[in-house]
């Protein structure tokens, strides 16, 4: 997936629907690790755009993010691939002129927690 949104609206055209599918799976699986199987399965092969993983996520909700980020630091080159995608959300989420909100943030400062260990 090449085209980068530049706009709120723009990547909320794009990323809606995937982000209900995912709050919809989170909701109705047991077994939430295939889901973020599935997640990184469809990013990495398809070869998303960092910046869209992240936008794609911040149209999910914060237990889907946190989810999928705890997932990502399990497999090799995780925490390298955590920080990338904090940095994208962060920066996305300037580009579209939000603010962190509480949502955000609360995710930022739950990362922080995880890299203590």
């Amino acid at each position: 997936q090449v085209q980068v949104p530049s706009s709120y609206q723009e990547a909320k055209e794009m990323f809606t629907d995937l982000g209900k599918v995912f709050r919809l799976l989170f909701r109705k699986q047991d077994d939430r690790s295939s889901l973020s199987s599935v997640m990184i399965s469809m990013f990495d092969g398809l070869d998303w755009h960092v910046d869209n993983q992240a936008a794609c996520l911040l149209f999910s909700c914060e237990a889907v993010v946190k989810m999928f980020l705890t997932d990502l630091t399990r497999r090799q080159g995780g925490l390298v691939r955590l920080s990338h995608m904090l940095v994208a959300m962060v920066t996305v989420r300037g580009r579209f002129s939000n603010n962190l909100g509480p949502g955000l943030s609360s995710i930022l400062d739950w990362s922080f927690a995880l890299l203590e260990g």
